[in-house]
């Protein structure tokens, strides 16, 4: 006679029993009921996370009465937002325009590197559509005018002119990096953002004492194959719990395909949020972005 099912027993039954239904959920086998959880896990993120982030005391001190007090001038005092135009150098709008361009700036290119990383591997090719582009031209614009001195701002109306003169000594390798440097470490800065995902979900799969099966088949997977990858992924595994930050930012600090990977292992291991996402923020933001300029 067989003894009753213990209940750690039934809860690993039970875990199984919920592992196979998620490896068959997805939108072409179950549409109607994938719809139904995402509507429900996304309303849960907006009642808990970002209802809490709404009523935080820095957006109740700062963030609401300064959107406010932005929207009231740029309603009724548009004048201080006028853009130049662009026809005399010494024309640079209004008091308040390079503000609005400043912020405008940097949450475009925060968001083009959010999407050209996020998504495991899927995510839009921003670099190659937007930013290196213009990274190009800038360094041919100040070739062809023999000065530094323009506008390399991508949002600005008057994008490449110039108010300096041709040959002024201005045309240096530093000078042109300078231009760039701006876009190109919020669009890095974008890219580690969007690295956050896989940590945050394997770190809340480690901490609710559940498995990982995402991370863990695509280990096993790699484990198998053979290809450069494969095992680039399982490196990038083994070296980040031997070196901690040093070797995340290491590894966030070149074009690795594989540095999803790191963000799941770190997850997976409980590393502290900000050992993980500042390294991937140094090496993404600072030094791999101003490498792929210099170069």
């Amino acid at each position: 006679m067989s003894s009753p099912p213990t209940s750690d027993d039934i809860v690993q039954q039970r875990s199984v029993e919920l592992s196979k239904a998620r490896e068959q959920l997805g939108l072409v086998t179950q549409p109607i009921r994938t719809c139904r959880l995402f509507a429900a896990a996304v309303s849960k993120f907006m009642h808990e996370t970002a209802w809490a982030f709404a009523v935080s005391k820095p957006l109740l001190l700062f963030g609401y009465p300064f959107f406010a007090l932005f929207v009231a001038t740029r309603i009724y005092m548009s004048e201080l937002y006028e853009p130049p135009a662009c026809v005399q150098i010494a024309d640079t709008g209004g008091p308040l325009y390079k503000l609005e361009l400043a912020l405008f700036e940097a949450v475009w290119w925060l968001v083009l590197g959010i999407l050209s990383s996020i998504g495991f591997g899927s995510g839009l090719h921003s670099g190659i559509m937007f930013l290196w582009p213009f990274v190009m031209q800038v360094v041919i614009n100040a070739e062809a005018k023999g000065t530094t001195k323009f506008y390399a701002v991508y949002n600005h109306p008057c994008l490449y002119q110039a108010w300096g003169t041709h040959n002024d000594g201005s045309l240096t390798f530093l000078n042109q990096l300078i231009l760039v440097w701006p876009s190109v470490i919020l669009w890095g800065a974008g890219t580690a953002i969007g690295e956050l995902p896989p940590y945050f979900i394997t770190r809340a799969a480690r901490r609710a004492g559940r498995r990982d099966d995402a991370f863990e088949a695509e280990l096993e997977e790699a484990k198998g194959k053979s290809d450069v990858l494969s095992r680039l992924k399982v490196w990038t595994i083994a070296f980040t719990e031997r070196n901690g930050f040093l070797g995340i930012f290491l590894l966030a600090s070149w074009p690795n395909a594989a540095f999803d990977m790191c963000g799941m292992a770190c997850g997976w291991l409980e590393m502290p949020f900000w050992t993980f996402f500042g390294a991937t923020l140094l090496g993404k933001s600072l030094v791999k972005t101003t490498v792929q300029s210099a170069v």
